[in-house]
């Protein structure tokens, strides 16, 4: 038994001697510079015929560097260029890389005449998609409601039964006046009444088509500066169609933006609103004005007779 503890101790004692000679027999003291390749950095052992290294990790970081042909980054933790590969382009138009932006001279897109894909409607702008010949791509733009057309504007009027509100108020160098008027149409019949926005205002009723039809086209004539106005933009939230440019206002011959008009989804003309500055007698005003068309085919105008009969 002694000679095979004996025979162990002096194994032990082998392998302690060839793990002292196989180390670097010193404790490591690392660089605080960067030792680098093309995929990583460390920080290296100070201390001669020693390989250890430490916070080995690949590059990372930091900013594009590019020429005419390739572009790569800089480490952000060593300085080291890293990942150089050529540009990336999506064809043969595209000017700037995909990956790191650089520029270059490109071919020019030559686009078609397009293609509808959807018509501007009352509710929404169209859209058209155009298609590049040289390099296929395809890019596509609003077609922006220009207003309602004549025949619209004049279909909005002319149905039967309809029946149409303003409410106007004018304020400004220490007076404001408020007033409305209603107009109630059917097809041979007109209710017209007109005062205070407040008050009971005076009725009158105007009997016959030819009568009735000229005070229709007397409205559609006042507002027709409005519903023609060839550029609006269709605004989401609001469900409303503002200009883009100013409009007239023919009531005080003035300008203004501040209009919209709006549609109910069975594309109905349902309001307009505007709001304008004007003078008037060396004094400033602002008329703010809403005016609705409701009841659409609905409107019924009562004429009661001396004698009691509705007709």
């Amino acid at each position: 038994m002694k000679r095979v503890l004996i025979y162990l101790i002096a194994i032990c004692i082998v392998l302690t001697l060839c793990l002292t000679f196989t180390s670097c027999g010193h404790e490591c003291e690392f660089s605080t510079d960067w030792s680098k390749d093309a995929t990583h950095h460390w920080h290296a052992c100070i201390n001669e015929k020693c390989d250890e290294a430490t916070d080995k990790a690949e590059h990372s970081g930091g900013s594009y560097k590019s020429d005419g042909e390739n572009h790569w980054k800089v480490c952000a933790l060593c300085g080291m260029e890293y990942g150089k590969t050529a540009h990336v382009y999506s064809s043969v138009c595209d000017i700037s890389c995909n990956d790191c932006g650089a520029l270059r001279t490109a071919e020019e897109h030559t686009w078609d005449e397009g293609v509808v894909v959807s018509e501007a409607a009352h509710s929404k702008d169209g859209e058209k998609k155009f298609t590049c010949s040289v390099c296929g791509e395809t890019k596509t733009e609003p077609i922006l409601f220009t207003g309602i057309s004549f025949d619209e504007w004049y279909a909005a009027f002319k149905i039967n039964n309809f029946t149409y509100t303003e409410i106007a108020e004018a304020k400004g160098s220490g007076t404001s006046s408020k007033s409305s008027v209603l107009y109630k149409f059917t097809g041979h019949r007109a209710l017209v009444k007109m005062g205070e926005a407040e008050g009971d205002g005076e009725e009158v009723i105007i009997f016959g088509t030819p009568n009735v039809d000229a005070l229709r086209k007397e409205i559609i004539d006042s507002m027709k500066s409005i519903a023609w106005h060839y550029r609006f933009a269709f605004d989401t939230e609001s469900r409303s169609y503002k200009p883009t440019i100013a409009v007239r206002i023919d009531a005080v011959g003035e300008y203004t933006k501040d209009v919209e008009i709006k549609f109910d989804d069975n594309n109905n003309l349902v309001e307009i609103n505007y709001v304008v500055d004007y003078e008037m007698l060396g004094m400033d005003f602002t008329l703010t004005s809403t005016i609705t068309i409701s009841d659409h085919g609905t409107t019924v105008v009562d004429v009661a007779t001396d004698d009691g009969v509705t007709i």
